[in-house]
Order: C-alpha cells, then structure tokens, then sequence
C-alpha cells in the first residue's frame, strides 16, 4: 500500500514491506520504471528485511519535481528514509535509481 510525503512542494509516494524492526532495504527502480518493479522479489526478502520502495520524481505515483536531477530523486530518497526514521539502511539501484544511490 503507498504511502506518501512532500518534498519541495511535490508528492514522493513510497511503499513499505516487512517489519520495521528488521534491517533495512531500499530498492530503487530504473528508467520509465516505478517500485512495482520489484513486487515479484518482496515476498522473499520481508522474511529478512524491512523493504522500503520509493517511486522516483516522475515516475508511479510520485509527482513530477519541478527541478528534475539524480541529486533531487537522492534527497527526495532522504526524506522518505527521514520520515520513516531509518537510521541505516542498505540502498539498492537498478539502472537510474544506481545514479540515484550513488548520489
């Protein structure tokens, strides 16, 4: 089920999966892709993990940034994380959301 927040005035929608408690997972999608991306993959890693997905600036259910960068898709990425109160976590990213980790 999403869930969302604003940042910069604009929706970040995000889903997460599993119990808080669990270490945490963030997987971000590639390209004209958005966090449905990795449903097939969730049933196997709640067992493990808390799986936080974002949908990236434009894509799924987040909006459109008004400033479009890897570096405003990373600090949107931030906030969630932020208001999820994640203090660590490990990032993983396929394609785009790679360039988005890295930032």
């Amino acid at each position: 089920m999403y869930q969302h927040i604003f940042f910069e005035k604009t929706k970040v929608a995000y889903q997460v999966d599993g119990e808080k408690t669990k270490p945490c997972l963030v997987l971000l999608h590639g390209l004209c892709e958005d966090s449905t991306i990795w449903d097939a993959f969730i049933e196997t890693l709640v067992a493990d993990y808390c799986v936080l997905r974002p949908d990236l600036s434009g894509f799924g259910a987040s909006d459109i940034l008004p400033q479009h960068s890897i570096d405003l898709m990373a600090d949107s990425v931030k906030a969630v994380i932020d208001t999820e109160k994640i203090k660590s976590c490990v990032l993983v990213g396929h394609s785009m959301g790679g360039y988005v980790s890295v930032a």
